[in-house]
């Protein structure tokens, strides 16, 4: 039984799921992991320090609680023999362990709603392990444990929760397919796809296909179409987790759990540019995933208009604002966003030019930005933009773009190196194209700043690889983008901040390097910049 079981887990039941946008992969990932009898348990891995989550032999990776809190894994009822595995869930520190379904067959890969209340399965109701006829999707409330049916045994496989909890993606032996989470029925959107991850903002989705000798990552509109692939090996790959505008996953050799070597967790720019290796795994892991937290948006601004800035945290459920009186902060609740579900997106700034700084909330599903206008001490909410050319964006950037003295957003789409400016008109935005520069692949970094000094901001794109600084000028209407500085010094920078360091009335760049705590000042000209060690 363990062996068709193994079998079963690597070609039909090793789970996917995608991790909020703007979520960085930190050192945290959980996998399986065997002990000494050759049982796969669930662990929590920090920085290399594993905790053992539960002494139960799991068969499908585990999958992390949104906000971090609990652990969900498919571990053996009883007798191992007997074949059977329910849905356990436990906390993050490995204590609290409870069985949550009754694993009267079997429940497998659970992947965790946006708002923690669910869990999409696979549930075994047949007893058989034919791939054509093992599984249902279903659904498991997290509070009560009820499980409810949302197909028939048509062989599910890793159902996958899109961010904003729009749809479920899961795989069957035909493809990909799409549900929403109420039932209804499914769409095909992959033929012959399977392991399958949403884009953050719901736009696209990634997942694996055979092809000859090769397995590929193909990338597909989350509606169904044609497919763009962004990377092939003819090595093993699993677990697509979409991060931000990047897409990790497992590629190992061999096969089956026990057979496996090479395990390497890697990740790849969402247009298929910029392959890196995150971390290699010298023994057997089965399922690694970064960890999954989901804290809340914190984004800096003048709230209150008192030329103090202060802190606005975006929460799950509410909207705190940290107000600045000059020595420590105030916490006061400035009401809740609603809806908050798949809010991808938080930006700062003064959209309606009263002195006080909004937040927009972007839902990039369907392109939607709510801006909530900061009043006396609370929020008003409202629908401000729409624009059909949603999906793919990968940044959203604050600046006031036609210098009227109302901030406006500039989202980049980098597939094409796109600039699309939502303009601020007071009470709403109007979105159009600002510019198409065909060196838009592999930026590590967009900056908005006033780098020419007439009074309209404008935007500075990094590349790393060569250290090169393109500068996307405002005209008040578009972007002019040219080649603003290279410099040799480039790789290794954590970070670069705006400001103007010289007083000179144009914006200027500070890079930061970690290796040995040094400041470079990239200099504007007005249409150039100049580079040298300011500190030490």
């Amino acid at each position: 039984m363990r062996m068709v079981c193994r079998f079963l887990s690597v070609v039909l039941l090793v789970t996917a799921w995608a991790l909020p946008a703007g979520a960085d992969v930190d050192a945290t990932l959980v996998y399986l992991l065997p002990d000494s009898q050759n049982r796969y348990r669930p662990v929590l891995d920090d920085n290399g320090s594993v905790t053992v989550l539960a002494d139960i032999d799991s068969i499908t990776p585990p999958s992390v609680a949104p906000n971090g809190q609990k652990v969900a894994f498919a571990g053996s009822v009883g007798d191992e023999s007997l074949g059977r595995y329910a849905i356990f869930l436990v906390n993050s520190n490995g204590t609290g362990l409870t069985q949550l379904t009754d694993g009267a067959l079997a429940e497998f890969d659970p992947s965790w709603s946006p708002d923690g209340s669910q869990l999409a399965v696979a549930q075994n109701q047949t007893g058989s392990l034919t791939a054509g006829s093992c599984c249902r999707l279903a659904k498991v409330n997290v509070a009560s444990g009820q499980v409810t049916g949302l197909t028939s045994n048509i062989g599910v496989a890793r159902p996958s929760y899109s961010p904003g909890g729009s749809f479920i993606l899961y795989d069957t032996p035909a493809g990909v397919w799409r549900i929403s989470p109420s039932g209804a029925t499914p769409k095909l959107i992959a033929v012959g796809g399977f392991d399958a991850a949403s884009s953050p903002n719901e736009g696209r989705v990634a997942y694996l296909a055979v092809n000859g000798a090769s397995m590929e990552i193909r990338n597909v509109p989350a509606t169904g179409g044609s497919s763009t692939t962004l990377y092939a090996t003819t090595r093993q790959m699993e677990r697509l987790q979409w991060v931000g505008d990047r897409i990790y996953f497992v590629e190992y050799t061999g096969l089956g759990y026990d057979g496996r070597s090479g395990v390497t967790l890697r990740s790849i720019h969402q247009s298929g540019a910029g392959l890196r290796t995150e971390r290699s795994f010298s023994g057997r892991v089965v399922g690694v995933t970064p960890g999954l937290t989901q804290p809340p948006s914190h984004a800096v601004g003048d709230v209150n208009g008192d030329g103090m800035d202060d802190i606005s945290v975006t929460g799950p459920s509410d909207r705190t604002v940290l107000l600045s009186d000059g020595n420590d902060f105030n916490d006061e609740a400035w009401d809740s966003l609603d809806p908050r579900t798949g809010w991808r997106t938080h930006r700062v700034g003064d959209f309606d030019d009263d002195g006080q700084d909004d937040v927009a909330s972007y839902l990039g599903g369907d392109g939607t930005w709510h801006v909530a206008i900061a009043g006396a001490g609370s929020y008003s909410t409202s629908v401000w933009a729409d624009f059909s050319t949603a999906s793919g964006w990968s940044s959203q950037l604050v600046g006031d773009f036609n210098g009227d003295g109302r901030d406006d957003i500039a989202n980049f789409h980098p597939s094409n190196g796109s600039w699309w400016v939502s303009r601020s008109t007071g009470s709403g935005f109007v979105t159009g194209l600002w510019a198409d520069f065909s060196t838009a692949s592999g930026w590590s970094s967009q900056l908005v700043g006033d780098f020419n000094g007439d009074g309209r901001d404008d935007i500075a794109n990094y590349f790393p690889g060569n250290g090169t600084w393109w500068v996307s000028r405002s005209t008040g209407s578009g972007f002019s983008t040219s080649l603003w500085a290279d410099f040799s010094t480039a790789s290794g920078w954590s970070s670069q901040l705006v400001g103007d360091f010289n007083g000179d009335g144009r914006d200027d760049i500070a890079n930061f390097h970690p290796s040995n705590g040094s400041w470079w000042v990239s200099r504007s000209t007005g249409s150039g910049f100049v580079t040298r060690l300011w500190w030490p």
